[in-house]
């Protein structure tokens, strides 16, 4: 009967492996529009896309590593108002950045479809910084680095698709800004941060096929 026993369970075992994915390629999709409450004098606006691919590699069941690359695009826009209330300024800033973004995930199924994780990433990214407004335009080179914490799901819609949701929740990042003086010497302003991520730009979407 032991014998039996643990027969059945081998034969288990070896089917959920089985069904295990070896891994995952994905697009993940990211963005948030917001326009903060005019006070009279401005009106401000800002908007965040990222868009990127991913690949991600099981390790055993509960256990994922991966690369991905994001395309990170923020802009900033203040229109200035004067008292008759016509717009007399406008100021925009156009953050372009390309981010590299190595990632470890703990998995836990808690169904025959769905996956709920754990994941730490950190981030290297580099791009430019463009301020334009009614009198002078500007461009500097940006490099920033970054770590996250997020939770999330990853749910299976047939055997080779699945859907995934991450929010993150908790991170730390490094922003370091290069900006080229009239005499060809270069100025760097280094900015640091905990961020707790509370808007839909913290919400990354995902399509994944699974191999």
């Amino acid at each position: 009967m032991r014998r039996t026993l643990l027969c059945i369970a081998a034969t288990m075992s070896g089917l959920l492996t089985e069904a295990q994915p070896n891994g995952f390629v994905s697009g993940t999709f990211s963005y948030s529009s917001t326009v903060f409450e005019p006070d009279g004098s401005e009106d401000q606006s800002a908007s965040t896309l990222s868009i990127g691919p991913m690949v991600g590699r099981f390790l055993g069941t509960s256990n994922v590593v991966g690369f991905g690359i994001d395309y990170v695009r923020d802009v900033e826009e203040i229109i200035f108002y004067n008292v008759f209330g016509s717009p007399v300024f406008k100021t925009e800033q156009t953050v372009n950045l390309l981010k590299m973004r190595p990632f470890y995930r703990r998995v836990r199924n808690v169904g025959d479809k769905c996956l709920i994780y754990g994941q730490l990433s950190a981030g290297l990214g580099f791009g430019t910084v463009h301020t334009s407004g009614d009198s002078q335009d500007q461009d500097v080179r940006i490099n920033t680095y970054d770590a996250s914490l997020a939770p999330g799901f990853f749910y299976t819609l047939a055997d080779h698709w699945a859907i995934s949701a991450e929010w993150a929740i908790l991170g730390y990042s490094v922003e370091r800004v290069t900006l080229k003086l009239d005499d060809e010497e270069e100025s760097t302003n280094a900015t640091k941060g905990v961020e707790v991520g509370f808007t839909l730009s913290d919400l990354t979407f995902g399509l994944n096929w699974l191999f």
